[in-house]
Order: C-alpha cells, then sequence, then structure tokens
C-alpha cells in the first residue's frame, strides 16, 4: 500500500477555485481501480491550505492516477492558482494501518 498527504496553498483570491478543482479531482480519483482512499481537506483552524491524503493499492497505482486524463486536466487548471508548488509526503506506516487492520 502507498500513502500520501499533499498540501496545495492557492495564490490569494483563488481559493475558491482552487477547492473546485481539488473536489472534482478528489471525486473522479475514487473511482479509480487501485485508489483505496483519496479525500479533501481542509483545516479546522481556518485559512485557505488544501490537503489530499491518499492511499493505493501500490506504486503502480498511484502512477496511473498521476497519468489519469482528470489529474491532468486538473494539474494544467491549477496553473498559476497555487502560492507554489504542492507539498508532496509518501508516509511509511510505524505499524499496521487501519485499513490493513479491517482487512483481517
Amino acid at each position: 500500500m502507498m500513502r500520501l498527504i499533499a498540501t496545495f496553498t492557492p495564490r490569494a483570491g483563488a481559493a475558491e477555485n482552487v477547492r473546485a478543482i481539488l473536489r472534482a479531482t478528489a471525486e473522479a480519483s475514487r473511482r479509480e481501480a487501485g485508489v483505496l482512499a483519496y479525500d479533501l481537506y481542509a483545516p479546522t483552524e481556518g485559512g485557505d491550505t488544501l490537503i489530499t491524503i491518499e492511499s493505493y493499492t501500490d506504486a503502480a497505482a498511484f502512477e496511473a492516477h498521476l497519468a489519469s486524463a482528470h489529474v491532468v486536466r486538473a494539474q494544467a487548471a491549477l496553473d498559476g492558482l497555487l502560492a507554489h508548488e504542492a507539498a508532496v509526503q509518501t508516509l511509511d506506516p510505524l505499524m499496521p494501518t487501519s485499513c490493513e487492520d479491517e482487512q483481517r
């Protein structure tokens, strides 16, 4: 399993557009083979930062996700709307994940 967190910081005035693009991307991504979870969050404390928490069956599923038409469209649509490139962190589990526990 592959998990990651991506953080998106919109430019001033672009937050609603970025939110709409990421919401549509999340909805389409959830229907992809190999995507176990794709969730979009905003910090409870407020602000315009948006975060996706994503889980894939493996690295190949993630690569297929990146090549999908809706992700390519989203990347083009986000061009110029972000304060800087999205920060992506791949995660290594330190114990069995709750998803893995549910499969037992």
